[in-house]
Order: structure tokens, then C-alpha cells, then sequence
């Protein structure tokens, strides 16, 4: 598809003619026009990679956990300006530890981002206009700590980790969800997340308490009754349970934003209800907290399937 820059021809012209037009008015637009065209064409080869067998499983369900890693490779590690006590601290605060642990589904697929979200985010928007945590410094590459100190330099290279985590994550999310949805009839993703007892100093929604479970919705790709199927679960465990609070949202493919044939749900559990905040170490209600999950992960698949 040929991109058509604002100029001599009409909105209405580029529609006829299969013409995308970006009106490029900042530094991230064009970084987000570069990365919409690289998973495009990432995505159109990871097509033919994904296959029918790998969407069989439960029904055609993708268990995606973006901030489980603690990984930075060690040729990205000079990109951090703090030093390696105050990069431990942030890993601590920031990673959503064990959800690649916590969330099972027997048969489904799983996209775990293999390194942390310090290094890149896949969960943001590149373009800095639609991304509401850039302003914070916490856009789809961070440059501010949790405490408001500079992360980063200033020359770090966006495009190569845009190209090596950024593109790759997107064009499977866009692959396996067209797939399931195109040959299936559907595809569910479910948003695996955990966050912190108390609110961050960068993170938006900064009431308490803050309830046990977190349930984020995307509009016509969640479903009530998918929707209702996880309340009444969690809440049937005598979990407090709030919907798009503290978090909004779930994550939904870019080429399939306009068609319900693919569903998303957030689930973010508290950590104190799994683990010990302060050392990051397993708390003594793991187990018990895995095994609701994944009966959770059970009860709203059965309820969506229907």
C-alpha cells in the first residue's frame, strides 16, 4: 500500500485508490509511520509462519504478557544512565513479576516480550500525540525512572530497539489474531498483567486503596459476557474488583480495531496478594493465586466461546 502524503490530492482520492495518508506533524508521528509500515510488512511474512495448529488449542485464545521480563542484554545495558543498585530498584517497582508464571491456559497461545519494559514498552503507542504516558517519559521507550530521575541518555537508538522488540511483537499479535480470526471466526487475547499495592508517582490514577483485581475492557472487543464472566469469578474468590481502574484498556491488534471478530480483556492482580513487594520473592499464597487465575482464565474463555 503506497503512503500519500497531505498535499495536491484529497482524503477522498487516497481512500479510492488504497492510499493511507499520515498527516506527519512530529518527530513520533514519523517514528509511528515508520514502525505502522515495518509490522505491515512483518506481519504479512509471520502470516504464512503462524499456523492452524498453533490457534487449536483452547479456543483460539492468546495469553499476551508484555512486562513479565526482567531481561536487558548486556550490549543494551549502556543505554541506562543510573547505576546497576538503581536499575534493580526499578526493575523491581516496574515488572509485572511471575504473570508469565501466574496466567495458564492449557491450549493456548503465549506472546511473553522477552526483555523488560525499561528497555521498550510493546504496550504503548509510538506516536507520542496518542500516547498519553509520553508526556511522563514513559512512552514506548522510557526515559524517566519511577521516581522522576532521567533513565536514559538522550541517544539512545529508538529505531534498532524499535526494530528488534517493537516490530517483531506486533506483527505475531497481528498474524495469530488475523489467522484465528479469518479462518476460526475469533480470536480472545487476554491482557496478563500485575501491579503495585500503591500507586507509582508517574502512574495516572493515583486513589487508594486499590482494589484486588483489575479488570480493563476495549470497547466492542470485549464483550459483556465476557466481561461479566470475570467479575463474577473474581469476585466469587473474594477479590475486590474494579473495571478500568486503576488501569483502562486492553490491548487490541492494529489491523483489527474496527472488527469485534477479535476480543481483549485486561487482568492485572495485585502483587501483595502473590508476592513480597519489597524483595520481589514469591509470597506464600502463590499457588492458590495461579490456580484461581487459571480458573479464571477457564471460566471467561467458556463464557466467550458460547
Amino acid at each position: 500500500m503506497p503512503i500519500a502524503k497531505r498535499g495536491p490530492m484529497s482524503e477522498e482520492r487516497a481512500n479510492d485508490i488504497g492510499c493511507v495518508i499520515f498527516p506527519v506533524r512530529s518527530e513520533g508521528q514519523l517514528r509511528a509511520m515508520r514502525a505502522y509500515y515495518a509490522v505491515k510488512r512483518a506481519g504479512e511474512a509471520a502470516s504464512a509462519a503462524v499456523s492452524e495448529q498453533q490457534i487449536m488449542g483452547h479456543p483460539h485464545v492468546l495469553l499476551h504478557i508484555p512486562h513479565a521480563s526482567k531481561h536487558i542484554p548486556e550490549r543494551w545495558r549502556k543505554e541506562f544512565s543510573i547505576d546497576d543498585s538503581d536499575l534493580a530498584d526499578e526493575l523491581l517497582r516496574i515488572t509485572d513479576h511471575y504473570t508469565d508464571e501466574l496466567f495458564v491456559l492449557e491450549g493456548a497461545a503465549r506472546l511473553v516480550h522477552p526483555v523488560s519494559r525499561l528497555l521498550l514498552d510493546p504496550e504503548r503507542f509510538l506516536d507520542a500525540d496518542l500516547e498519553p504516558m509520553e508526556a511522563k517519559g514513559f512512552g514506548a521507550v522510557y526515559r524517566a525512572t519511577t521516581r522522576g530521575e532521567q533513565l536514559r541518555s538522550d541517544e539512545s537508538d529508538w529505531g534498532q530497539l524499535i526494530k528488534e522488540f517493537y516490530t517483531p511483537h506486533h506483527a505475531f499479535l497481528n498474524a495469530y489474531s488475523s489467522v484465528a480470526a479469518v479462518k476460526f471466526g475469533g480470536c480472545l487475547i487476554v491482557d496478563c498483567h500485575s501491579f503495585p499495592s500503591e500507586p507509582l508517582a508517574f502512574e495516572l490514577d493515583q486513589s487508594t486503596p486499590r482494589p484486588d483485581c483489575c479488570i480493563g475492557t476495549a470497547g466492542l472487543h470485549t464483550p459483556g459476557k465476557l466481561l461479566d464472566a470475570a467479575i463474577e469469578f473474581f469476585g466469587a474468590c473474594g477479590y475486590s474488583v474494579a473495571v478500568d481502574r486503576p488501569y483502562s484498556g486492553s490491548i487490541v491488534p492494529s489491523n483489527w480495531r474496527d472488527d469485534p471478530r477479535v476480543s481483549s480483556i485486561m487482568i492485572e492482580v495485585k502483587r501483595s496478594l502473590y508476592m513480597d513487594e519489597a524483595s520481589g520473592s514469591k509470597g506464600p499464597n502463590f499457588e492458590v493465586v495461579k490456580q484461581q487465575l487459571s480458573e479464571g482464565l477457564h471460566a471467561m474463555t467458556g463464557a466467550w466461546a458460547t
